[in-house]
């Protein structure tokens, strides 16, 4: 959720900004990842398919459709109005607005795997076949598949299917650490060799976040080494975070522009909303040692 706001903040395109062409190198698939890894299997196929809509309605669908409505009313201020824009402006959302329902429907889709597919192998066979497929979609250049980065559902597969199997990497914190380390000098060094960011992603970007989320992130997952007061609490409030957090910083390039006042007070806001969030942390935590 941090790198999504650094490298939505960030200017400059992702050939010309190094950091945001490492941010954008790895911080869907590792959102993804990690959303297929905390999907509850056993909850879901439980559901009826109105009871799983009603579920994410009222978890994320509804105050997605507030923000769609907000973003395209914004846009429409600033722009000339056509119907055939406002329809574009609601058939593909505003910028990180494709995130809700691009989930809503790898949700769907490994609802409807699970509740009709028991065989292990064919349900695993079946993932990577849908998951290369879109990649291959994407990769292609359609521009719905641009719009709503199917290409994603393989990570968000992955960690489904690291969850299911309860599939673990036996190395230490420190181990997985130097693999996130050895990922990013990787990266220095394609972007220092001239390899623009679509090619990269094109011919790179796949098998080396697969290798990134396995070896990387998931066993600091099993190892519970991301389990810390304010990464949690990020986590809980991260549809709320991830929804409204592009406004500020809309406001603020409309403003000041590029310049250094703007990522002045970027960092400025950054810094207050983690010293907010660790005081609210604090409190509720001496609320609850004082009601037990």
């Amino acid at each position: 959720m941090l790198t999504v706001i650094a490298g939505h903040a960030l200017w400059g395109s992702l050939d010309e900004n190094i950091f945001r062409y490492i941010i954008y190198s790895f911080h869907m698939p590792l959102f993804l990842f990690i959303s297929g890894f905390l999907t509850n299997r056993d909850k879901l196929i439980l559901l009826s398919i109105n009871k799983v809509w009603s579920k994410y309605w009222s978890r994320m669908i509804k105050e997605w459709s507030i923000a769609l409505i907000v973003y395209t009313a914004l846009l429409c201020f600033v722009n000339e109005v056509s119907l055939k824009y406002l329809v574009r402006c609601l058939v593909m959302p505003y910028y990180h607005l494709w995130y809700v329902p691009v989930l809503f429907a790898m949700i769907i889709s490994v609802w409807f795997i699970e509740k009709h597919i028991s065989d292990d192998l064919q349900r695993i066979l079946l993932y990577l076949f849908v998951g290369l497929l879109l990649n291959g979609f994407y990769n292609v250049g359609y521009s719905l598949f641009a719009e709503y980065r199917f290409h994603y559902f393989s990570f968000y597969y992955l960690g489904f299917i690291c969850k299911e199997f309860r599939i673990s990497i036996p190395i230490s914190a420190k181990s997985a650490g130097l693999v996130g380390l050895l990922f990013m000098c990787l990266i220095c060094t394609i972007y220092y060799c001239g390899i623009n960011y679509n090619d990269y992603r094109i011919n790179f970007l796949l098998p080396l976040n697969i290798a990134f989320c396995v070896w990387g992130i998931l066993p600091m997952v099993c190892l519970n080494q991301l389990k810390q007061n304010l990464l949690q609490y990020i986590g809980k409030e991260s549809l709320h975070i991830y929804l409204w957090h592009v406004l500020p910083i809309m406001v603020l390039k409309q403003l000041v522009g590029n310049t250094i006042t703007y990522y002045m007070v970027i960092c400025f806001i950054l810094i207050l909303c983690v010293i907010v969030i660790k005081i609210k942390i604090k409190y509720e935590n001496n609320k609850t040692v004082f009601n037990s």
